[in-house]
């Protein structure tokens, strides 16, 4: 994506931004907008709705132990959202014991894993705060912060067309 915007290919970029995914457009070239934030947040079905168990405690905890891996449903590792976890759990100086049950290229698919009970997610937040809200998921770790990363869009500073001067424009206005 990042070459066919360098090579005029496309009139945008709208990618991740994290310190763990290294972007070289030049400033010069292109401007940039952060058009929303974002974090990626452990979840789980919640155990009362498929064993008997306390209200709103997660299915899959994150500290499984050595004999009883966390089953974990993950991002392919072509994904930045890959990454982004990946930057995360270096950080976290907890033994984890984690068990890959699951790979997507889509957070939806993880979603919909998540939801049916089969293992433990990280996936951004605006795609599973109904399902906080209303019970379907639960926060499965509490202890540590979640990760938090931009959604940012690039233009070259020259826009090619009319179109995307206007799309530039409403965006700007956004934000």
């Amino acid at each position: 994506a990042v070459t066919a915007l360098e090579q005029g290919h496309a009139d945008f970029l709208l990618c991740y931004s994290h310190p763990s995914l290294p972007l070289a457009l030049d400033s010069s070239v292109f401007d940039c907008v952060t058009v929303a934030q974002e974090q990626l947040l452990a979840v789980s079905a919640p155990s009362g709705t498929h064993a008997p168990s306390v209200p709103n405690t997660p299915l899959h905890s994150l500290l499984g132990t050595a004999q009883q891996p966390v089953p974990v449903l993950r991002y392919a590792p072509s994904l930045e959202l890959h990454h982004i976890l990946q930057a995360a759990l270096a950080r976290d100086s907890r033994e984890l014991h984690l068990r890959d049950v699951m790979e997507s290229d889509l957070a939806e698919s993880l979603h919909e894993q998540a939801l049916a009970g089969l293992g433990l997610a990280w996936l951004p937040l605006s795609l599973v705060r109904a399902d906080l809200q209303t019970g379907k998921l639960v926060r499965a770790d509490l202890e540590s912060t979640p990760e938090r990363f931009d959604i940012q869009l690039f233009q070259p500073r020259t826009p090619r067309n009319a179109l995307a001067q206007a799309v530039w424009k409403a965006s700007m206005e956004a934000h």
